[in-house]
């Protein structure tokens, strides 16, 4: 029996935070429009299939990681190049939310505020919960799921009251073209990001129980965004809400109802909470894949390093805020598409490959 650092109700929502965090400001798969709903719909059946796909990677091998299944299926060599390619991608990663998170600190709150200071406190915080370990940071994540859900559910509520269903209709009258492409968004951004699990925890279960916590996390992540999106395009429509920066954070601010006056700073929060658990997240797994690579005793010593490597790439990287969303929506999901979808598939035909011919061969 594994030991399990991570009891099954704290991996479930270490991930669901993972997922939904950051989509309860951002909001992706909009471009979909008034249609966004059914975008989620179709993201949530195919990344219930990518699980089916990560439990028989992990069956292959049982009791490795990720890392080690590319090691063990491509060699050395060749697998420690592959991982060096993933490590520069969660590096870039971390990178984009830290800068992701500051973005909405300084135009929401602190817009006098030196960046350097929230993005000092997140760094340290960040590191900080990585050295602790993924436990320190499943137990937080319980915690914050809880507020999460009840959030979604008192705003779901008070938003219905000035909503009209009308902006939902007619349904596919932008057509499949902008369903497609919104789908294609989720699929990447933030189902695909699931894959980091793999790297972190995952492995630490058996393949019974992955399956379990992935269906529930991506069903549950599903359902909080089809109710997000939709109460989205029913309370602004689709022109308005395509036009906000910060969507869902622009929504809360219709929310006036005694002590729910300013909601957004609900929103905020659970964008916080959201942002802290993907950096850390994507901090360990780049640490991890930098270990694999030059065999390292522990990732935890370089954990400092990256974060302030991070935080000198971000001031060099965008102009603006439109220049982030452009880079974001147009050149990073087609290329973390790669790294996220096409690539894990391509490693799991290529383990089944090599098991066939090694079991022809002991045959």
């Amino acid at each position: 029996m594994k030991k399990e650092l991570v009891n099954y109700k704290e991996a479930i929502a270490i991930i669901v935070l993972f997922e939904v965090g950051e989509f309860s400001i951002l909001a992706s798969g909009f471009s979909a429009k008034k249609d966004v709903w059914i975008s989620v719909i179709i993201a949530t059946v195919f990344s219930l299939m990518m699980v089916i796909l990560y439990v028989n990677l992990l069956k292959l091998y049982p009791n490795s990681d990720f890392l080690d299944i590319i090691i063990n299926i491509f060699g050395k060599k060749l697998g420690k190049i592959l991982i060096a390619m993933y490590a520069v991608y969660c590096f870039d990663l971390t990178s984009l939310i830290l800068l992701d998170a500051l973005h909405f600190i300084t135009v929401t709150s602190f817009d006098k505020t030196p960046r350097i200071l929230p993005a000092g406190f997140m760094i340290i915080l960040c590191v900080w919960v990585c050295k602790k370990g993924i436990n320190i940071l499943a137990k937080i994540s319980r915690v914050s799921a809880v507020l999460l859900y009840g959030y979604i559910i008192i705003t779901a509520i008070i938003l219905l009251q000035v909503s009209d269903v009308r902006n939902l209709q007619p349904i596919l009258y932008n057509g499949s073209r902008h369903v497609i492409k919104g789908t294609f968004e989720l699929i990447v951004y933030p189902y695909g990001e699931i894959l980091m699990f793999l790297i972190v925890l995952l492995h630490l279960y058996e393949a019974k129980k992955v399956k379990k916590i992935l269906y529930s996390s991506v069903l549950l992540s599903g359902i909080y965004m089809f109710i997000m999106s939709s109460v989205i395009i029913m309370v602004i429509g689709e022109n308005y809400a395509s036009s906000l920066t910060f969507i869902a954070y622009g929504v809360a601010k219709h929310i006036k109802l005694g002590f729910l006056k300013r909601s957004e700073i609900w929103a905020s929060t659970m964008f916080t909470l959201g942002m802290f658990i993907k950096i850390s997240v994507y901090l360990m797994a780049t640490g991890m894949c930098v270990q694999k690579v030059f065999n390292l005793k522990s990732y935890k010593i370089i954990l400092m390093p990256l974060m302030l490597l991070s935080l000198t790439l971000i001031n060099f990287n965008f102009d603006s805020i439109m220049t982030y969303n452009e880079y974001i929506f147009e050149i990073y999901i087609y290329y973390a598409f790669l790294f996220l979808i096409i690539v894990p598939v391509l490693i799991y035909l290529a383990g089944l490959i090599k098991k066939h011919f090694k079991k022809k061969r002991h045959d």
